[in-house]
């Protein structure tokens, strides 16, 4: 068996050995990002585990310890293992690394000045932790080290001193097994941290926050994981006639292991918090996690990308402003215009996918219409052409019914009377022969739609809107939601000399409305152009 030992320290130690030395090695591992963490023992034996599953905590000694003679051949031998413990990568600025072929001799040479190729027999008795208790005793009798005492009768030792201390004696020497409690990565992250003084201003937790961040990082990556929710709570003073507890969550929309990204959104998150007590404790929990990607390699040099990306850039927006004022539009499978799609929290990951079914909520203004119009007509289930006999007015039919388009006779009825309306008896301003196509293409919808559409006056069947509107295209028909409150209008594109290009529909004269304020026949302007 083959031991390494390793033991925080706070001060640089000058290395008098090599990782490939024959005699044990001790010196100095150093770290690229040095971070203050909330428990730096339990932090390297996180970080321990990627080279084997055999880690023990010492907490006395303050040590980890690995046992790595199983797992040498996946590094290629003892050397280049020994050569990545000294590397770059550990979450300590420096750590104190000895190797030895029990666990007690490691410890032992982690507690003396390093000296290459120091004998066991040569080792103070300090270094030995069951030969403590007794080190009055021995030094008075002649023991100054572990020579010394292995010289001694062994009986004489048992009665005198009792069988642990020549059973460690004969651990440390490797002729008994070793056995310690191997550390466990635990699934979810809970730690807690005292503060070494009471805090009274929010903001001030990010001080010790940040501690429990650079934790939760050597968590996440010895499982491999990146957090896209933790909470922070903090413990208050019980002294005062307030509530014992508190806490955040701070949520991301994609799994990261930035704590540079998350110290800011917690920033944000605390500087809207108001302690009613001075605080105590602090507590950091993971709740939700994932798994990271691997990221792909290229031939070609990566693009030098500056400033923040585009989601944490949000992140931090919507941690500031509030996670109802940043706003993302997402798809619906919805022919009505106004429930083609919704405004969703641009962080949040509850709905990813467009919405289908029953529309839920009133109608909200849509100033990406365009966009979600083209993804929703991928999942129109009815078109059916309008031309009947020779008519002069074509029509799209788009909706859940086909009950007009059948080519029956009442639905033919039904037609020509809508065309008549629409047509007004020649007393509607219609554009001359260069107007558009009567079929209104998807890529025609407005770029802002009203919130609740406007009703327009009529005078001679001519709609009103600063002024008579001139109908350039149409009609565009919709027959849709039966389930809620069905939908039967036709749609035009409609000029108006004051305000431009408009986007106006009339509610079908033989509608049969279940529910709702609208009547048959009315003119509403419902979105605008520009």
């Amino acid at each position: 068996m083959h031991w390494i030992a390793l033991q925080p320290r706070h001060e640089a130690v000058s290395p008098l050995g090599t990782a490939g030395a024959a005699e044990p090695a001790q010196g100095l591992a150093p770290s690229a990002d040095p971070q203050t963490l909330a428990d730096e023992l339990q932090a390297l034996g996180w970080w321990a585990l990627r080279f084997t599953p055999r880690v023990a905590l010492q907490e006395p000694a303050q040590a980890v310890l690995l046992e790595v003679s199983a797992s040498e051949r996946l590094f290629g031998g003892r050397r280049p293992l020994i050569a990545q413990l000294l590397g770059a990568g550990c979450p300590l600025a420096h750590i104190r690394v000895t190797r030895a072929p029990s666990a007690l001799l490691a410890l032992a040479r982690l507690q003396v000045e390093p000296a290459a190729g120091r004998d066991p027999d040569q080792l103070p008795l300090h270094t030995l932790a069951d030969a403590r208790p007794h080190l009055a005793t021995l030094e008075r009798i002649g023991c100054q080290c572990w020579g010394d005492l292995r010289a001694l009768p062994r009986g004489g030792v048992v009665r005198r001193f009792g069988a642990p201390l020549l059973d460690a004696l004969d651990r440390a020497y490797g002729l008994k097994p070793e056995v310690f409690p191997w550390l466990v990565l635990p699934e979810v992250f809970d730690m807690p941290l005292e503060l070494q003084a009471r805090v009274e201003a929010a903001p001030a937790l990010l001080f010790a926050a940040r501690r429990l961040l650079a934790q939760l990082r050597v968590w996440l990556q010895a499982r491999q994981r990146g957090v896209l929710a933790f909470e922070l709570r903090w413990q208050m003073d019980a002294r005062r006639d307030t509530a014992s507890e508190a806490g955040l969550v701070v949520r991301t929309a994609a799994a990261t292991l930035d704590m540079v990204h998350l110290q800011r959104l917690l920033a944000e998150n605390l500087e809207r918090v108001t302690l009613s007590a001075p605080v105590l404790y602090l507590r950091l929990r993971t709740v939700e996690t994932a798994a990271l990607s691997g990221a792909t390699t290229s031939l070609l040099p990566d693009e030098q990308r500056k400033g923040d990306d585009l989601l944490q850039l949000l992140e931090r927006l919507a941690a500031r402003l509030g996670p109802e004022q940043v706003l993302r539009s997402v798809a619906r499978a919805d022919h009505r215009p106004e429930h083609m799609q919704a405004w969703l929290p641009a962080t949040g990951g509850a709905a990813t996918r467009p919405a289908t079914g029953r529309s839920a909520g009133p109608p909200t203004r849509t100033g990406a219409l365009a966009a979600a119009a083209s993804a929703g007509a991928g999942g129109r289930r009815g078109r059916a052409s309008g031309n009947e006999g020779r008519g002069d007015s074509n029509s799209n039919t788009i909706g859940d019914s086909d009950s007009d388009s059948n080519g029956n006779g009442n639905g033919n009825a039904e037609k020509a009377k809508a065309r008549a309306a629409t047509a007004g008896g020649g007393r509607t301003q219609r554009a001359p022969a260069r107007s558009a196509p009567s079929g209104l293409s998807d890529a025609l919808y407005p770029t802002w739609l009203l919130d609740t559409p406007l009703k327009l006056a009529v005078r001679r069947d001519c709609p009103l809107y600063q002024g008579p509107l001139t109908l350039l295209a149409g009609p565009q028909r919709i027959e849709a939601a039966w389930w809620d409150v069905m939908a039967l209008r036709d749609y035009f594109l409609a000029h108006s000399t004051q305000a431009g290009l408009l986007w106006i529909y009339r509610e079908r004269l033989t509608a049969r409305r279940i529910g709702g304020d609208q009547q048959a026949g009315d003119w509403y302007l419902h979105g605008v152009f520009g």
